[in-house]
């Protein structure tokens, strides 16, 4: 059996040793090599080329994020982000997603965080990184697009679920968005803080409003609402003529998780056929029993593509339970969609 080569960049000495004892522990994980800084990395990645590489964002003589989009320029080798949790840190990890990271995990803040959950975390994305595929020269908003909106006869609600790889597609799929829905919802697996910086980023980059969702926000045509992460799920609900969304602690899910299949089942009976489900890129099932739940009330049912996804997982739950009514790439998304509602 081949074993699967990690490199470990990080400038913490015991976080270096502490990655490397826990990793090679594993008797199909071996570790390639460790560097405190990618100047150092890049004679290592040249020499070996590693299956992957764990990466630290603040690092010295060259941050992380600027390593990992000239390493995305030369090879699509899967990294898994490993950094502390700051506000200015989680908007470049962020970044880090849209430039082709494989996913990322946060650093505790002391040592009693880095407890066997986390460390189970850890195993697991590396396995998942080393058996996914990074898609080449995929860019994360299509700047092109402009918001004239177009007319469609039946707007309807558009429900977005996705984990690993989501974050690189979802504006990819905003960005076309150029038609009337009746809002825009999206949930994404993200650790508690995440969410916020994910939502200013696509505020910031696409003409559509886009903000973390509240208790009760209205759901309004033209707005987004990204699901707070951190094990809050996102649910629909009635209000009077139109609907709002409901937050609600994820008891008994991992610590970073909500649950898209909770999502998907609110809209199913609270909108149904005046709904658009989206499952996109992820590992695991999440979001495939809800989707079905969609198709069945009269929503129409999208999954993302094996050759666009990071991880086919969640859209291939999904399709083998026959809830899906068509399997596209994200490109052609937004066009299905509003198809859809002519």
């Amino acid at each position: 059996m081949k074993l699967l080569q990690v490199l470990i960049i990080e400038d913490s000495t015991i976080v270096q040793k502490m990655l490397s004892d826990a990793l090679s522990a594993e008797s199909d994980i071996e570790i390639l090599g460790v560097a405190s800084d990618p100047i150092e990395a890049r004679d290592i990645i040249l020499k070996k080329k590693p299956d992957v590489i764990t990466l630290d964002i603040e690092m010295p003589r060259m941050d992380g994020i600027t390593f990992l989009k000239r390493l995305m320029n030369y090879d699509q080798i899967p990294v898994l982000m490993i950094s502390s949790y700051t506000k200015s840190n989680s908007m470049q990890t962020i970044q880090a997603m849209e430039a082709g990271a494989f996913d990322f995990v946060t650093k505790p803040s002391d040592s009693t965080g880095w407890n066997r959950d986390l460390w189970n975390e850890i195993i697991t994305k590396v396995r998942a990184a080393g058996s996914s595929r990074i898609p080449r020269h995929y860019p994360v908003y299509s700047h092109s697009e402009s918001l004239h909106v177009e007319s469609v006869p039946h707007s309807r609600l558009i429900a977005i679920g996705a984990s690993t790889g989501g974050i690189r597609v979802i504006g990819k799929i905003l960005s076309r968005i150029n038609f009337p829905t009746k809002g825009i919802l999206v949930m994404v697996h993200l650790p508690q803080h995440y969410s916020a910086s994910f939502a200013q980023r696509l505020n910031d980059s696409l003409p559509l409003e886009v903000r973390e969702a509240c208790d009760m926000d209205k759901i309004e045509p033209g707005l987004v609402l990204i699901a707070p992460g951190g094990g809050k799920n996102m649910r629909v609900v009635r209000s009077g003529s139109g609907c709002m969304v409901r937050l609600d602690s994820g008891s008994g899910l991992p610590r970073w998780k909500t649950s898209i299949d909770v999502l998907f089942n609110s809209v199913a009976e609270n909108v149904g056929k005046e709904s658009v489900g989206v499952i996109l890129t992820g590992m695991g099932s999440d979001g495939a029993a809800g989707l079905a739940a969609m198709k069945k009330s009269g929503a129409y049912t999208i999954a993302q593509d094996e050759e666009s996804c990071v991880v086919f997982g969640m859209p291939k739950s999904a399709i083998k339970l026959g809830a899906v009514d068509i399997v596209a790439p994200p490109e052609r998304m937004a066009y299905i969609i509003r198809e859809c509602s002519s």
